[in-house]
């Protein structure tokens, strides 16, 4: 095989006499193939064997047998690192050979960094993996507010091992005092601060140690968590695991419920089992059925019941691998005493370094040790992907180890080299926010400011390479021959300088002047001649703009920019970002002039083209699926009655449907920051759903009544999911109203925020209102105060518009945007104040969250939707639902005169 390397380097692998196959290899190397293929792969140091059960050990060894001890279950068997298989070319040998080089590359831009849930969802398949991911995210949940810091000491994303022997590390970021606080204290404090309950289980000296490593484990300290953790075990289809996990919390009639259920359903068969768990005692023919079934069964949940109930000790199933390390260690914390516990963790912790074990991260923790024990994994499986994120966590902020600022740099140049630009960019900007003490100090180094300039093709770095390479000249450091991977390039390109010196293609052109990049710019005055004179080809060839030509340079009038932005209309104005900007995420200053100076005027102002369509399309898809499920709900209510068919609906909030271009989108925060200051807070996130075949349409009204300021508190972001205009219901506005009358003068009704009938007459002579032709993916701009109406839907698809709030910090706010755990880090991602989310553990139905909410200053002025009606401050003196229970006429919109 002839391997030709991006180098250009020619590498002679294998060379027999048959017709050759030409391809492309996982790599983009050109591979020349000659007949079958002769492969070396090196052995494991060490290969799973087959476990036994309790029954099948030997007399010598016995439930007793815990302490420091070689663990036995992984037999060692060094194999012969050279051993060459020679198979076909269209071997699946192959294949998964080149997948170690792929697989990589596409978790990578598939989205594999610092969101738990999503790399468990990119290596599904992968049980270790899987595994992992599990534990971090169970330790950054658990570390989250502070969870884990107590009495002046941080004990975040410490292993069980750790805790047991309270042992926190070497790093003094761990004290957060001068003080010489004790780990056993901060464990004890930890228990009452997460209020856990008393460990009950083997006599001990430490039942707070035990509990919080229980904690760790994934231990469940309520019936309904264990019950919930029982449901989704049997929901991913391991209906055994679930029932072990009830009859190892001791809840042995949840077990039998299980059970049952699921022979019910057919989902298993009934081999017996539930009469055997319903037994306090077995007899000999019961043990050796359960001994032949175990034999038989290959599900090792399975196996690990039947193995319980042979012995009726959980200590047995202890010493199989039936149940995965998590399990065994929560048994061991359960029903081993101080020294056999201490004995069993030693040994488990050094077999999980010396093999590398991804699970023995429960045990080591994210510390000092989990890098010997990353260490061995990349030895074993060159996963450095997964090793540099897991344990970016950690460093540099409670680990200082040289070895993974090494494994980070390589994974840097392997991500340079797939040209997953975005995410190594996005590694250096969510790690800098993790590795920050507790003051907010970075513990990061910032980069020099540098410019680096790489051809899009081979990726060379063009600043390391001399000019003088080009015509043949030897580099300035040696007397030898040109560097084997300088090419001579000849030619006009040579002589233009506009081709990289290494593999010939041409540079990009410059993204101001659109020339090429190597060419003189003639918009500088003495460019050229200042070029002629250089020395060094190399700084000929890097050149760049420093001004616009003559017709693409900004213009002013009287001192003032004028710019350069495509807008139409005035009632009210619609601007559109240009493409470059929508997928640069940089605003043009001249777009946000614009779109800061109509918002001021008219309290209203379209921004189009700021969402890509494919995720306005999406969410349009799913949003109107479960319209049809929500109109079914009890609470549900339409807005202002039943004739405008309009109703409020929460738009999706799992992680894979929160995304940030949608409800954090860069141009979009940029006028909300310029307008409400810094640190805007989210508090509300709903859509208004117009449904097709109304009659009826809503008063002209503000949606807020209460005694607010004459500036801008808050904003609301109405992002239309479909093309909308009059036919389908767009949103009637009245521009200019925001800040044109006195709250008490313009409002019919105090508690409803209904506009009087003579000042919406009056208002008309000055500017009617309008229902403007938005685009989906556009983004409108309007100040709470605005006047505006929901207008009726008369197409036949439904009209959707969602409705993201967010207030000025200053104004605090009372109402609290409810949002799933599970979605936590996703949004903090996005890089905007959270200080107005509530974040709800467990399972979160979007669904049935009823409407909720207070736009004033007052915590006690909520509103929210009740089966009775919505529920305001009146509802809650009297029992009387009057909120939004009158009847729109003409005396509540306008009418030509």
């Amino acid at each position: 095989m002839l391997a030709l390397r991006p180098s250009r380097d020619v590498e002679l692998l294998h060379v027999p006499a048959s017709m050759p196959l030409a391809g492309i290899t996982a790599r983009s190397h050109l591979s020349i193939g000659f007949g079958d293929v002769s492969i070396s792969e090196p052995r494991l140091h060490h290969e799973p064997t087959e476990p036994k059960a309790p029954y099948e050990f030997g007399n010598d060894n016995n439930a007793e047998d815990f302490g420091p001890q070689d663990y036995n279950g992984e037999a060692a068997r060094v194999g012969d690192a050279g051993e060459q298989t020679v198979v076909p070319r269209d071997s699946q040998k192959i294949g998964r050979l080149l997948s170690f080089s792929i697989i990589p590359a596409e978790r990578c831009r598939s989205g594999y960094l610092f969101d738990c849930r999503k790399n468990m969802e990119i290596v599904a398949g992968n049980w270790q993996l899987e595994r992992l991911w599990e534990i971090v995210n169970r330790f950054r949940d658990q570390a989250a507010n502070d969870g884990m810091m107590h009495g002046g000491l941080d004990l975040s994303f410490i292993g069980v091992a750790g805790l047991w022997s309270e042992n926190t590390g070497i790093n003094p970021l761990r004290r957060l005092t001068a003080s010489s606080a004790k780990p056993g204290n901060a464990i004890v404090g930890l228990n009452r601060a997460k209020y856990i309950p008393a460990f009950e289980g083997e006599r001990t000296s430490f039942p707070e140690h035990r509990q919080l490593c229980l904690a760790a484990c994934g231990w469940k300290f309520t019936v309904d968590s264990l019950e919930a953790e029982c449901q989704e075990l049997i929901e991913r289809g391991l209906y055994y695991q679930a029932i072990v996990q009830a009859a190892l919390h001791d809840y042995g009639h949840i077990a039998l419920n299980l059970l049952r259920s699921l022979i019910r359903s057919r989902t298993i068969q009934n081999i017996g089992l539930g009469a055997l768990l319903a037994s306090d005692n077995i007899n000999e023919e019961q043990r050796e059925m359960c001994q032949w079934m175990a034999a038989d069964t290959d599900d090792p949940a399975l196996k690990a019941l039947l193995a319980f109930l042979i012995s009726g000790n959980w200590r047995d199933v202890m010493k199989t691998n039936y149940l995965h390390l998590g399990y065994r260690l929560a048994l061991g914390l359960k029903y081993l005493n101080d020294t056999e516990l201490s004995g069993f963790i030693q040994s488990e912790t050094a077999r999980a370094v010396r093999n590398g074990d991804l699970e023995g991260i429960l045990l080591t923790g994210l510390g000092e040790q989990a890098v010997d024990l990353f260490q061995t994994y990349i030895t074993r499986t060159n996963d450095l992907q997964t090793a540099v994120l897991a344990t970016a966590f950690t460093n540099p902020l409670y680990v200082d180890d040289v070895r993974w600022e090494m494994w980070k740099e390589t994974y840097f140049e392997q991500m340079q080299a797939w040209k997953c630009f975005i995410p190594r960019t996005k590694f250096t900007v969510q790690h800098n926010r993790m590795a920050k003490t507790r003051e907010g100090t970075s513990l990061i180094k910032p980069p020099e400011a540098q410019v680096t300039l790489r051809c899009l093709h081979c990726q060379s770095n063009l600043a390391r390479n001399d000019g003088r390479y080009l015509t043949g000249q030897p580099p300035p450091s040696t007397t030898g021959p040109p560097m084997p991977n300088a090419v001579r390039v000849a030619g006009p390109p040579a002589n233009a300088r506009t081709v990289c010196p290494t593999c010939g293609r041409h540079m990009p052109r410059c993204g101001l002047c659109q020339m090429w990049l190597g060419t003189s710019n003639p918009s500088t005055v003495g460019g050229a001649r200042e070029l002629s004179k250089m020395d060094d080809i190399m700084a000929k060839l890097v050149s760049f703009s420093q001004t616009l030509p003559p017709d693409q340079r900004p213009s002013y009038l009287e001192g003032g920019l004028i710019p350069d932005v495509e807008e139409y209309g005035d009632n009210p104005v619609i601007i559109r970002l240009s493409d470059e900007e929508r997928i640069s995420g940089k605003t043009n200053p001249g777009t946000i002039q614009q779109l800061l100076t109509y918002f001021h005027r008219d309290g209203f102002v379209v921004l189009e083209n700021a969402i890509d369509e494919e995720l306005v399309d999406n969410l349009y898809k799913k949003m109107c699926e479960e319209n049809e499920t929500y109109l079914q709900k009890k609470f549900m209510q339409w807005n202002q009655g039943a004739a405008t068919k309009n109703v409020s609906q929460i738009p999706p909030v799992t992680p894979d449907w929160l995304d940030k271009d949608v409800y954090a989108n860069p141009h979009m925060m940029r006028v909300v920051e310029n307008v409400l200051g810094p640190e805007p807070e989210i508090r509300f996130l709903n859509a208004n759903v117009a449904v097709p075949g109304a009659t009826g349409r809503q008063a002209v009204h503000s949606d807020v009544n209460h005694r607010f300021p004459s500036i801008p508190f808050g904003i609301v972001i109405n992002t239309y999911l479909q093309d909308s205009s009059e036919s389908n219901g767009v949103t009637e506005v009245w521009c200019g109203t925001h800040d044109r009358y006195e709250r008490d003068d313009q409002q019919a009704h105090k508690e409803s925020g209904w506009i009087s009938k003579d000042y919406i007459q009056k208002r008309a002579k000055e500017r009617r209102p309008v229902q403007p032709t938005v685009k989906k993916g556009s983004i409108c701009f309007r100040d709470l105060r605005l006047w505006h109406a929901g207008m009726p839907n008369t197409s036949d698809h439904h009209r959707i518009m969602l409705a993201i709030d967010y207030f000025a910090q200053w104004y605090q706010c009372p109402m609290k945007l409810r949002l799933p755990s599970a979605s936590k880090q996703t949004v903090e991602s996005w890089g905007i104040s959270t200080a107005g989310i509530e974040w709800v553990d467990g399972e979160f139905d979007h669904l049935e969250q009823p409407f909720y909410l207070n736009m004033t200053q007052d915590p006690k002025m909520y509103i929210k939707q009740t089966p009775q009606g919505v529920e305001d401050w009146r509802a809650r003196e009297t029992g009387k639902f009057e909120f939004d229970g009158g009847v729109v006429s003409e005396e509540n919109y306008w009418t030509e005169e």
